[in-house]
């Protein structure tokens, strides 16, 4: 089989399995907040946050170092698992003394037994076999596959029965815990490897590994920062309705902008060396994801009552303007994300790590520095450092192309502009009406594409006569035609 086949195969086989994966683990979601409340969700995640924290600190890269190796020996894996062993062993202790502390700070009695059991999933997860690395290094994804399904349907099967049972926090706990098990020992299964501690080349290894875990410490942070003051600042209970609305935010940039962006972005390497092209291919990029983030954002925003109302039941309806808040954070991610590709595709790995700092301090002070009165205040406020932060990012990007980003900006106001409009011209239709929960969940959203989509083919329409708007129309369209007629090859 040729490497490209090979690595088509390996890709889908790898969607197919993210895809039965997220489905169980929504499936999961909406079962368990039927029989636990916004309290068990927020002890369970602090408790995980302050736990995969610790886990990030000791991640070292292994299998980004694995995948970069022309060649591989045993001795690479086996010094590579052992790093990773020894700084996992190290947090892992750290975690345990910091332990007292953390639950101090979240002014719960409750979560202190709970960090401890958490605590295992560090151990647990070192010891994984560096096989499946090796496997996909090799791009033999069917193992990994098979490991990430079984993993979700244990988690499944032992957390939902226990929820049902027990209506407690402890069920999501021990359910976690078992699945972390189950992976441990089926790993050695599908991706057999003779593991043993091994210290040849440290030194290369620990070179690579320094900004691995520099980026993975600053990313993770970043991300769960704003979760993490949650609690100190309105409780553990009001931790768990925002955590579940955060999640459910980022769905659509994890599940739908993410692997729009992976195929539109491969052309960034080969461009470099032609700035007029691959700015113009960046600017594409942009708009591009600026369309559909923003259908899926204008939707959220002003319908979130509904989507909570018809997944959840009345104890968490009162989160859902939490849900159209944090929903304005789709954008920024997925600009960032076409952003970060393109410095990567310079090699300016320290400027996006010294960037990521910075913007983890400016967060830190500004939800810090500032009283709020609501918990859905403290996430505009998260929304609109989010949204400075990216601005920022964006103007440095077109800098270094050396070009104007006029163009996007006006384009990105005129799609938000339609998605707005579209959002409330929609809400004021289906506000006139009496539907039930279902029917108003599907006549919403058919409605609301619809006059999307008219709003903007009424803007293409009266702009059509300039130059640039007309190319990249012609462009977007036989983009288009092109992704139609590879999906109908045989």
């Amino acid at each position: 089989m040729s490497l490209g086949k090979k690595t088509i195969n390996g890709s889908l086989l790898l969607l197919f399995g993210k895809v039965i994966q997220k489905s169980l683990g929504i499936i999961s979601m909406l079962v368990l907040a039927r029989f636990l409340t916004p309290e068990d969700f927020g002890i369970v995640a602090m408790a995980t946050i302050t736990a995969f924290f610790f886990d990030v600190i000791g991640e070292t890269g292994t299998p980004q170092y694995i995948a970069q190796k022309e060649t591989i020996t045993s001795e690479d894996v086996n010094t590579a698992w052992t790093l990773n062993l020894i700084f996992k062993a190290a947090c892992f202790i750290l975690f345990i003394f910091a332990i007292p502390l953390i639950s101090a700070y979240s002014e719960n009695e409750l979560i202190e037994p709970v960090l401890y059991c958490i605590s295992l999933v560090i151990p647990l997860g070192a010891l994984i076999s560096p096989g499946l690395i090796v496997q996909s290094r090799n791009l033999n994804y069917k193992p990994i596959t098979k490991l990430s399904i079984i993993e979700k349907l244990v988690s499944i099967c032992v957390t939902i029965p226990l929820a049902i049972l027990l209506e407690s926090y402890w069920a999501m706990v021990i359910g976690m815990i078992a699945s972390y098990t189950l992976k441990l020992l089926i790993s050695y299964l599908v991706a057999p490897w003779p593991v043993r501690l091994c210290f040849q080349n440290i030194k290369a290894q620990w070179k690579f590994s320094k900004w691995v875990l520099g980026q993975g410490i600053i990313g993770f942070s970043r991300s769960e920062a704003d979760s993490f003051l949650t609690t100190r600042l309105f409780g553990i209970d009001i931790l768990g309705g925002f955590n579940l609305m955060k999640n459910i935010s980022t769905l659509p940039a994890n599940e739908i902008i993410r692997p729009i962006v992976n195929p539109l972005l491969p052309a960034f390497s080969r461009l470099k060396n032609e700035p007029e092209r691959l700015a113009y291919q960046f600017t594409n990029c942009l708009v591009i994801i600026m369309l559909m983030s923003s259908i899926i954002v204008g939707y959220i925003y002003f319908f979130h009552d509904t989507l909570i109302r018809l997944a959840f039941d009345e104890k968490w309806w009162e989160f859902s303007p939490l849900l159209g808040t944090l929903s304005l954070i789709i954008v920024t991610f997925s600009i960032s994300e076409v952003i970060v590709r393109l410095l990567l595709s310079k090699g300016l790995t320290k400027v996006s790590f010294v960037f990521s700092t910075i913007t983890l301090a400016v967060l830190l002070l500004a939800l810090l520095g500032v009283e709020y009165s609501s918990i859905v205040d403290f996430a505009k406020a998260r929304v609109a450092i989010a949204y400075l932060s990216c601005l920022v990012l964006l103007g440095y990007a077109y800098y270094l192309l050396k070009k104007s980003g006029l163009f996007f900006v006006i384009s990105s106001t005129i799609i938000s502009l339609c998605a707005f409009f579209a959002g409330k011209i929609t809400r004021e239709l289906i506000d006139a009406v009496s539907l039930n929960i279902v029917l108003e969940f599907f006549g919403s959203g058919i409605l609301y594409v619809v006059i999307y989509l008219a709003l903007l083919l009424l803007v293409l329409v009266t702009l059509w006569k300039i130059p640039s708007v007309q190319q990249r129309a012609l462009y977007f369209i036989s983009l288009f035609k092109q992704l139609v007629k590879k999906e109908h090859m045989p």
